[in-house]
């Protein structure tokens, strides 16, 4: 869900790069390319949902672009 995550992917699969994004990133955001993992309390969680379902969302658009 990072760029961290990805980056360490990276280190261990070089061949990857081309074919390896995080979310936001491969649905055309440019900032905060990050979904940052949840503390623990309830804010946090309730933004990581809101992150994901904003990029899920433009995910779906992406997709139906295609077809």
């Amino acid at each position: 869900m990072t760029r961290s995550h990805k980056y360490i992917l990276l280190s261990q699969i070089p061949t990857i790069k081309e074919k390896l994004f995080t979310l936001k990133e491969y649905v055309g955001e440019t900032s905060n390319l990050d979904i940052n993992i949840p503390a623990e309390n309830i804010d946090s969680y309730r933004q990581c949902l809101e992150d994901i379902e904003c990029a899920i969302n433009l995910l779906v658009e992406k997709i139906n672009n295609v077809l």
